[in-house]
């Protein structure tokens, strides 16, 4: 008795080509004053200060850095971001971003 000859086909799975990126506040290393990880909303927080205006850029997603300009991500490169003992491994992985 013969088995009958099977085949599988395997559709491709849809990928994206290109991730999606939000656009971001460029050209701020003027007003630059820190940056650092906040915990409570697992997110990187850059401070800025304009003639004692303070204002926050909240960066969620570590591509994000990728999207600001090259003057910027210099600085944060720079600038190391502060963070908790607890918090080394979230926050190294935003430091790290900046040195692609």
């Amino acid at each position: 008795m013969k088995k009958p000859n099977v085949s599988l086909i395997y559709n491709r799975k849809k990928a994206m080509k290109n991730m999606p990126l939000v656009k971001m506040e460029q050209d701020f290393h003027n007003d630059f004053r820190w940056w650092h990880y906040n915990k409570q909303t697992g997110e990187a927080v850059i401070v800025l200060c304009n003639y004692g205006n303070w204002r926050t850029i909240r960066i969620l997603d570590l591509m994000w850095i990728v999207n600001l300009s090259q003057k910027d991500i210099k600085l944060l490169y720079y600038n190391k971001i502060y963070y908790t003992v607890e918090d080394v491994v979230h926050a190294m992985q935003y430091q790290n971003v900046t040195k692609v």
